[in-house]
């Protein structure tokens, strides 16, 4: 467990605002246009996140866009 300085790795962060938003690896995994068991992996650090993972891969938007209303 780690204490309340530790920082996340990017992995970690990401699983944490993905259950904290109530979101499935399915669902964030379509969002961003990659595969359940990529997430997973990037999840559990099994393999490295790249900047340009998924650049163009949806068109305008993003995965912080889900489930809110078009202005």
């Amino acid at each position: 467990m780690r204490g309340a300085g530790d920082q996340l790795s990017i992995g970690e962060r990401i699983a944490f605002y993905r259950r904290r938003r109530g979101l499935s690896q399915a669902v964030l995994a379509d969002l961003v246009g990659r595969t359940e068991d990529w997430l997973s992996k990037i999840e559990h650090g099994e393999r490295e996140i790249r900047r340009m993972d998924g650049a163009g891969r949806r068109g305008a938007g993003s995965a912080g866009d889900a489930g809110r209303s078009p202005r």
